[in-house]
């Protein structure tokens, strides 16, 4: 598969811009049951792989740099609520100038446990105000539960956007919040 040019970037209305993802996004969110909306369904336990895929040139920058509040230029993946034990294998990819405010390349969220592989991946010429090539962020209570692997991947060339305000990024190719990250390779 191949992802390019996807995105908008400039000034005008919030309906303009992508929030997350510009290449590709994927969010679990609940999905109700039944009338009453007192049952939630989720999807747990299923393994995800994105593969031999090629993300160029994407952009999820927010409309008011301020905000910081676009994610994943070329990938987002958002877990929300209990969209347990699922895992995705990012193997093989090039993900390629790209641009987000957070997470330039690939930005990942989860509040319920989830495993993340990145193999074999090359991300470089990404921009961000966070998280210039990845973002990964743990942000429930068993969040703590989370694996996430790097490895056999290059991160290079990847740099810091700027809103024009002197304000610069403050990160590194990298950020993980509340992460443990086992690299190999």
């Amino acid at each position: 598969s191949k992802l390019i040019s996807n995105g908008l970037k400039g000034q005008g209305s919030l309906n303009q811009f992508v929030c997350g993802g510009g290449g590709m996004k994927i969010e679990f969110l609940a999905l109700n049951t039944s009338n009453m909306h007192t049952e939630s369904t989720y999807i747990t336990n299923t393994n995800y792989t994105i593969g031999n895929s090629v993300f160029l040139s994407n952009n999820a920058t927010s409309h008011c740099c301020l905000e910081h509040n676009s994610y994943g230029g070329g990938l987002s993946i958002i877990l929300r609520g209990q969209a347990s034990n699922n895992m995705f294998i990012i193997d093989s990819n090039v993900i390629e100038g790209n641009s987000a405010d957070n997470g330039g390349g690939l930005y990942i969220s989860a509040e319920s446990e989830i495993s993340v592989s990145i193999r074999n991946t090359i991300i470089s010429s990404s921009t961000a105000f966070t998280g210039l090539a990845v973002s990964l962020i743990n942000n429930g209570s068993h969040s703590g539960d989370n694996y996430y692997e790097i490895s056999n991947s290059t991160f290079i060339d990847n740099s810091p956007s700027s809103c024009g305000k002197n304000e610069r990024s403050s990160s590194g190719t990298i950020f993980a919040d509340g992460i443990i990250l086992n690299f190999s390779g």
